[in-house]
């Protein structure tokens, strides 16, 4: 196999080094790279191998050399390494058609920069060309060894090679670095025997550190070897600090010991252990086991998140700081799974297909998803016209958890055990609380942790950050990790600085160059009716989430425009404000109160067979949701979404007991969306919309009330005629 490797280091003499053409059979290629490697970081030691896969394997662990192809902001695929049994070894490669979303410049820490390596493969996992990217004006080139610079973008170079299946991206973060870094792998016993996967990585020669801990229920790979080098360019605030980082696999998950459980409750009863006793007794072991400073913070980012907030009640005298980032908290009220228990279909068909599947511990490799969207297909289209029972029954028997989803569509014990906000009542860690207002996963978490954390004890202190972020967006923005974040850890795990003067900051959306807001004040509520109307929502023709196409739910629609929606006779739109003369910028929740009542459009059918008995209950009786949406409208009428929930109206008496609607009999539902710190601008206006579907990303209610509507047959989705009454309401 002949191979073609290029590296390039502009920390060495700031020259590319070119013309390097070898054979692997005299380990000539991966010589050169080794000397190159040296040249640019003299600790580095040689490396005697011909294996491209042990190559990459080596260079990470010993920790100057980072693969940060899963890192980047593009869809990565898998393919297997030569020489090896099928699924024995596999790569992550990232295709041409996602190196345009790899590229943004807004996104440093997720994007290829100049001087990084880049590495091209055939489906069949060999190694075909190399080459260095190379930042020229607003694009990226490729410089190759003997050829020059490129006249063609990387991506277009990249689609040139039509066997390429994809690319790997390397990067030297380590060597210009102020610690180098080891790693050592421990499996950390827990009280009741129980060991679970510890990966610490120790700076080299720093003296005594905090320890930076993150629970993780998603893989830590690679396992059995790696080093420094495959930590998250997201850490490097705390890297560059010297900090000791801890990753964990949680109980029964990949290489840690034990059974998992989603959202595990804490322990009450006959259970002995559970996440906070764990975080407990790791703690422990790591001050015994390495040299830290006696101090520990926990973080995580979403599932991580949860982790997090449990952690805060494990009683550690050790444990400073807890910081829950967009954490899961509760998945039938706000979070992932469900909103206000209406399902969220798109996300969680995705998710849970690949997540909620047996865990096999110890194994270091990710199952392949057991049901997914086909990447050609189109999700409206995929989705539209699927009864929730066909959509259930698709899932099989092996994924558990979609068994207690069904189980139990009411807010019932189950899910209320697993909220941990009502045990957030003591006294408490330091927390910093974080979360993005364009969170379409985990927009519940972060205001409602905060809010739980801070009408705890007194004395607790507790803070909350919120900006114009999505998912974890946050972790892309140095303002927020040098400026906000690292000077919390530092004060709390170092004792440096002086402790937060503000609770809450605040970072709008609305504004092109948004300031930082510190303690806000909610703003004067004001109250502004609905006018009276009417719609026919039918589930044959849902109201789509976006105008847009494809297999994947798009992040975007969070802030995506609305105007697309105009002309559709199922979505009632009223200007509640017109466009303002001064600035006004809105903090906090936005409450919604509609009077309503509904009526089936026509003579109702014949329920399908094998779930007489709820279908016949129900066939008398309507069900329906209501999707209230806030929007910003410009001067040149781009209607932008601000904030948008789902309320079924099943549950507008309680959340423990749905209840059917009477046909033609008004009724009342209130809800509350999320909060908001959003600055309409001058020239802006302000509308309100309101339908009852979004689809796909809120499942179709079949608009037929079942006692569990989780079976709903097809049979029992029917038109159903919506009439918004005088007295309905939103205020903000």
């Amino acid at each position: 196999m002949a191979l073609l490797l290029f590296m390039y280091f502009p920390s060495v003499s700031g020259r590319a080094v070119q013309d390097a053409a070898f054979e692997t059979a005299d380990g000539g290629a991966l010589e050169f790279v080794d000397s190159t490697l040296r040249a640019a970081v003299p600790e580095f030691p040689r490396i005697s191998t011909a294996d491209p896969a042990e190559w990459l394997r080596e260079t990470q662990r010993r920790g100057f050399l980072a693969d940060i192809t899963g890192g980047l902001n593009g869809k990565t695929v898998k393919a297997d390494f030569p020489g090896r049994r099928s699924g024995e070894s596999l790569m992550r490669l990232l295709p041409a058609s996602e190196l345009i979303n790899c590229t943004d410049p807004i996104k440093p820490y997720r994007r290829i920069l100049g001087g990084d390596v880049i590495l091209f493969f055939k489906a069949d996992g060999t190694l075909m060309h190399s080459g260095i990217a190379v930042q020229q004006g607003d694009s990226l080139r490729i410089l190759c060894p003997g050829k020059g610079l490129s006249q063609c973008s990387l991506a277009a170079y990249c689609s040139r090679w039509r066997t390429v299946a994809g690319i790997k991206v390397l990067r030297v973060i380590w060597g210009s670095r102020p610690y180098n870094y080891t790693k050592r792998e421990c499996m950390v016993p827990m009280r009741d025997g129980c060991r679970l996967y510890t990966a610490i990585y120790e700076p080299v020669g720093a003296g005594r550190k905090p320890i930076l801990m993150v629970r993780n229920c998603y893989s830590l790979s690679p396992y059995g070897h790696g080093g420094p080098g495959g930590l998250s360019e997201k850490l490097r605030c705390f890297t560059d600090r010297g900090y000791i980082i801890v990753e964990q696999n949680v109980r029964g998950t990949y290489m840690s010991e034990g059974s998992f459980e989603n959202l595990r409750p804490l322990r009450s009863g006959e259970r002995l252990t559970d996440e906070a006793t764990d975080t407990y007794d790791t703690i422990d072991w790591l001050l015994a086991n390495t040299r830290s400073n006696g101090r520990v913070g926990i973080y995580g980012v979403s599932y991580p998140g949860f982790y997090a907030t449990l952690a805060a009640l494990c009683g550690h005298p050790a444990l400073r700081l807890v910081s829950p980032q967009a954490p899961v908290t509760d998945w039938w009220k706000g979070d992932d799974a469900h909103h206000n228990g209406a399902f969220m279909l798109s996300d969680m068909y995705g998710f849970g297909g690949f997540f909620f599947q047996p865990k096999r511990n110890p194994a270091p490799e990710d199952p392949e998803p057991a049901v997914s969207v086909p990447e050609d297909a189109d999700l409206y289209g995929y989705f539209r016209g699927r009864s929730m029972r066909s959509v259930f029954r698709s899932f099989g028997d092996s994924l558990e958890f979609f068994r207690q989803i069904k189980k139990h569509p009411d807010y019932d014990g189950f899910w209320q055990e697993r909220n941990p906000l009502q045990h957030l009542r003591g006294c408490l860690p330091a927390m910093l609380v974080v979360g993005g207002w364009y969170d379409a996963e985990d927009g519940y978490g972060p205001p409602a942790t905060y809010m739980a954390a801070a009408s705890g004890a007194a004395g607790n202190e507790v803070y909350f950050v919120s900006g114009p972020w999505t998912h974890g967006g946050w972790r892309d923005v140095p303002h927020y990790l040098e400026d906000i974040e690292m000077p919390v850890f530092e004060y709390y795990l170092e004792g440096k600085g002086s402790r937060p003067n503000w609770r809450r900051l605040f970072i709008p959306t609305g504004a092109e160059n948004p300031p930082d807001l510190y303690d806000p004040w909610e703003s004067a509520v004001r109250s502004y009716s609905l006018k009276p109307g009417s719609y026919v929502s039918d589930p044959a023709s849902p109201v789509p989430y976006m105008d847009i196409r494809g297999a994947w739910r798009e992040k975007s629609y969070m802030w995506a425009p609305q105007n697309f929606l105009e002309g559709r006779t199922d979505v009632l739109s009223q200007v509640i404000r017109k466009p303002l003369k001064d600035s006004l910028l809105v903090v906090g929740p936005v409450k919604v109160h509609l009077k309503a009542k509904v009526e089936f459009c026509h003579s109702e059918r014949s329920e399908e067979s094998g779930n007489a008995a709820d279908a016949t209950a129900g066939s008398k009786s309507p069900d329906a949701d209501f999707i209230v949406k806030l929007i910003d409208v410009a001067p040149d009428g781009t209607q932008t979404l601000v904030r948008w929930e789902v309320m079924p109206a099943r549950w507008r008496n309680s959340f423990e007991k749905a209840e059917p609607l009477v046909p033609g009999k008004p009724f009342v539902v209130d809800f509350t969306m999320n909060d908001i710190c959003h600055l309409f601008a001058p020239g802006h206006g302000i509308m309100v919309q309101v339908q009852s579907s979004m689809f796909p990303v809120v499942a179709m209610n079949p608009q037929t009330f079942l006692s569990n509507p989780y079976t709903a047959p097809s049979t029992a989705y029917k038109p159903l005629k919506i009439s918004i009454m005088r007295g309905s309401c939103i205020s903000f």
